[in-house]
């Protein structure tokens, strides 16, 4: 039997940090409506067997009723083509969290939040197991109470859950392979983790990931896994895409660039990549410029103009497709440096930084504006996120003086043909 695995679809979930991306639609808002539309069609066209979505089928409690209007249609469809769904809560739509109700189609399961329910799906050869999200903080070990498998049938088990733990997601729903591996089922199609894979060596238990990536966190090609099932054989897996917009970060190399111009040229040719390799979607990015160059002290005292011309340069390689979000600058002056305007000014500006009291200041500082700014913007991917380190954060404070107080390069002429 051929089985389609989504998770974390995320409906009507907005594009985080989109916002600051310089033209880029007002429709992005849809796009996990439309990642989901894509795996109907596909599941319709594929002649999938069964469909198993497994939690965060919403983002939150549902702003109107539309919400569940769209995912009640979408199932219909799918039970038009004689293809029954079944479907689990996750943490983001546990059942405490969703206080509208619409009626769902024939043909669609929703498991139990109080207990694990099985479904059997006779004429598939066919049982699915499962336990949806009663709260949003599922602490317990849910697999622990799963029912073992069904003989003579394909045993499918649906949980969401974090495992052992990962870095990026909370701890939800955690168990060990062994609590997978002693239930003997032939697939187990987990949810929760946004990255497609196989979760444990051995086992064939394997997360979808998110069908749509929601910011730049979520970087690459989304979607959901088609699933061989034979009983008592190794699974076939297959990644099928179905994301509408593509997230993606690069690193521009300003290694020896000497002019602002040179610098366009290297982030049109790296931009022009991110479209090449985003299979015909639309692009959301953010760049970050790297590299020993004359121009680092530009970079930083003139961050502003910078972003505004690097957004005029993803307009010419695709205004409609490409759309440039925050920039980071994490160049090194040139070892020489330039003739410093002050350097006894220079030298205070390194003392005041190093003094221990002054150290203190800054760090109050920085902790009350670290607690304002969006977690997004401080991750390892984010443009912020140099001001997470104390030492980074003290350096760019150094850094961007050093810039105002440098004459290595004339500020006033943008780096341009010098």
């Amino acid at each position: 039997m051929r089985l389609l695995h989504l998770a974390d679809l995320h409906l009507d979930s907005p594009m985080r940090g989109l916002s600051a991306h310089e033209g880029a639609p007002d429709t992005a808002a849809s796009c996990t409506r439309e990642a989901f539309e894509a795996a109907v069609r596909f599941a319709l066209e594929e002649d999938v067997s069964l469909v198993v979505i497994v939690g965060d089928v919403y983002d939150g409690d549902w702003q109107d009723v539309s919400t569940g209007m769209f995912f009640a249609r979408q199932l219909a469809l799918l039970r038009g083509g004689g293809i029954p769904a079944v479907v689990i809560s996750g943490n983001h739509d546990a059942a405490s969290r969703i206080t509208r109700q619409i009626t769902l189609p024939k043909g669609t399961s929703v498991l139990s939040t109080k207990m694990p329910e099985t479904v059997v799906f006779a004429e598939l050869g066919v049982a699915v197991h499962g336990q949806g999200f009663a709260t949003r903080e599922v602490t317990e070990n849910l697999a622990a109470n799963y029912p073992p498998a069904l003989p003579d049938l394909i045993n499918i088990g649906l949980l969401h859950t974090s495992l052992a733990g990962h870095p990026d997601h909370d701890s939800y729903a955690a168990c060990s392979a062994q609590d997978l591996e002693r239930l003997g089922y032939d697939y187990w199609a987990l949810g929760h983790i946004h990255i497609r894979g196989r979760a444990c060596d051995g086992l064939p238990a394997f997360y979808s990931g998110c069908i749509q990536g929601r910011s730049v966190r979520e970087c690459g090609p989304h979607g959901g896994l088609l699933v061989e099932l034979e009983r008592g054989d190794e699974p076939t897996v297959e990644p099928v895409n179905f994301d509408v917009l593509r997230w993606s970060t690069a690193e521009v190399d300003c290694t020896s660039v000497e002019t602002l111009d040179d610098l366009l040229k290297r982030a049109r040719s790296t931009l022009g990549g991110l479209l090449s390799d985003a299979d015909g979607l639309p692009v959301a990015c953010r760049l970050r410029l790297a590299g020993e160059t004359p121009l680092h002290n530009w970079l930083l005292a003139e961050s502003e103009q910078l972003r505004a011309e690097l957004v005029l340069a993803a307009n010419d390689v695709a205004a409609d497709m490409l759309w440039l979000g925050g920039v980071s600058t994490a160049t090194r002056p040139l070892r020489k440096g330039g003739a410093a305007r002050d350097p006894e000014l220079v030298r205070a500006l390194e003392a005041v930084v190093e003094d221990e009291r002054t150290g203190k200041e800054l760090d109050g500082a920085l902790d009350e504006l670290l607690a304002r700014i969006p977690s997004e913007l401080l991750d390892a991917a984010g443009p912020l996120a140099w001001l997470a380190d104390r030492d980074a954060a003290r350096e760019r404070v150094i850094d961007l003086g050093r810039a105002r107080l440098s004459t290595d390069l004339d500020v006033a002429s943008a780096g341009r043909g010098v």
